[in-house]
């Protein structure tokens, strides 16, 4: 949708497609710039309900089943907030194994989304599943370049596994963390899991920094 507000030309999308269908985003543009960019949520999803009447200590599990994509948030601030409430504090190993799980799974996020759940947006496939049915021909990338982003689509579903194992060394398993607790977190980092992690890592840095970050700036050069 598009209108004239206060001389600035306004496009709001809504919902956002190859989401979980729950985002809506207005644009503000004045001489052809963004001026200003909003994300909003108009769904309610009532997730929260969950929680009434139950036991508290269930705050850093429950929540981190409503998404297979973000679950590692949800267990985290669960944590931090039964802290909060009961006055308990956390060491420093437990915050750097929180935030190490919690790094890894945005970066195996960012690449999901980019290449499974965008990516086809503007990247045209095989003409079989999952890269049908289309629904727009606007593909601006040129041949070489968007089969190139095609084969990294199935790349990344490597890579997305190695982020998951990589997280789930301190995290217990994924997608659904089970392993933050109120003052800590029960896994312990054995050197062996800390070189599991680098190990993982590494291949998860050398993706992004040669892959990832091309795509992207491939994508954003024809769609400006």
């Amino acid at each position: 949708m598009q209108k004239e507000i206060s001389g600035r030309k306004v496009i709001t999308v809504d919902p956002v497609g190859r989401t979980e269908g729950h985002l809506g985003i207005t644009l503000s543009i004045e001489n052809n710039k963004v001026a200003e960019a909003h994300a909003f949520s108009p769904v309610y999803r009532g997730f929260e309900k969950i929680m009434i009447g139950r036991d508290p200590r269930e705050a850093q599990d429950l929540p981190t089943r409503i998404c297979g994509v973000c679950p590692m948030v949800h267990s985290v601030c669960g944590s931090k907030n039964l802290e909060k409430l009961f006055g308990v504090p956390y060491n420093e190993n437990a915050r750097l194994m929180r935030n190490i799980a919690h790094a890894t799974t945005m970066v195996g996020d960012h690449v999901l989304h980019f290449y499974h759940l965008a990516s086809l947006d503007f990247v045209k496939g095989p003409d079989k599943p999952p890269f049908i049915p289309r629904y727009g021909n606007d593909f601006r990338i040129p041949q070489k370049e968007n089969d190139e982003i095609v084969g990294h689509y199935i790349q990344a579903l490597e890579i997305r596994r190695i982020a998951e194992e990589a997280a789930a060394l301190f995290a217990g398993k994924l997608p659904h963390a089970i392993t933050f607790v109120p003052g800590g977190v029960t896994e312990t980092p054995t050197k062996e899991k800390v070189a599991a992690w680098k190990e993982r890592f590494v291949r998860l840095r050398s993706f992004v920094n040669d892959v990832w970050l091309k795509d992207v700036e491939a994508v954003a050069k024809y769609y400006p």
